[in-house]
């Protein structure tokens, strides 16, 4: 890089770097937008399509993690040929639940295997990014893409209590309202309401 100024051109100093070929291609993804603020209770799919790109054959003992963010645990995962149903496995599959960490033992990796991950938001956290890590025999550690997600309370506000009319008589009918709204930026589901009546309301 170079500047020209009034005095001349000042050159930088030189960078050098290696640029390597890769042989595993990896992109991890889920079925919530990366917009979509998420909240604790909710469960998410995660794939990690894993393909060989060596050019070299098969690639032995390919071995996939992925660290999960504190908030997000597993539940269960399988691994396939393709993105079916069919032919899937959950054999090679491991977590461990002090480091939150999934592993994928998918052996010999010939074209590609895709891992589909099942997910559960756990606790609040402001941000979280997850990004899959590969190794095999005689390659270096490649890494997927990084998603990231942000996770919140839900949080509501319930309006004042107005009753219609103001003052009844015994065996008279009282309508009274209330609105809830949803401050939160997540989307609120499974709402129960319950209200405590005095002794002589029914």
């Amino acid at each position: 890089a170079s500047i020209d100024g009034i005095s001349g051109k000042v050159v930088s100093n030189e960078c050098k770097f290696q640029v390597q070929d890769g042989k595993i291609s990896m992109n991890l993804y889920t079925n919530a937008s990366e917009t979509q603020v998420m909240k604790p209770g909710e469960e998410m799919e995660a794939t990690i399509a894993v393909h060989n790109i060596s050019g070299e054959g098969d690639l032995s003992n390919t071995v996939i993690t992925l660290k999960l963010p504190d908030g997000i645990k597993y539940k269960s995962g399988v691994i396939n040929d393709t993105t079916s149903s069919e032919g899937e496995t959950s054999d090679g599959i491991t977590y461990n639940e002090e480091t939150n960490t999934i592993t994928a033992n998918i052996g010999t990796l010939d074209i590609q295997k895709y891992i589909t991950l099942k997910l559960e938001i756990t606790e609040v956290q402001d941000n979280v990014s997850m990004m899959a890590e590969a190794k095999a025999d005689n390659t270096d550690t490649h890494y997927s893409n990084i998603i990231e997600y942000s996770i919140e309370k839900a949080s509501l506000e319930v309006s004042e209590l107005t009753s219609s009319p103001r003052y009844v008589k015994e065996s008279q009918n009282i309508e009274y309202k209330f609105s809830i709204t949803n401050v939160g930026q997540s989307i609120v589901k499974n709402i129960n309401i319950k209200d405590e009546l005095p002794e002589d309301l029914i």
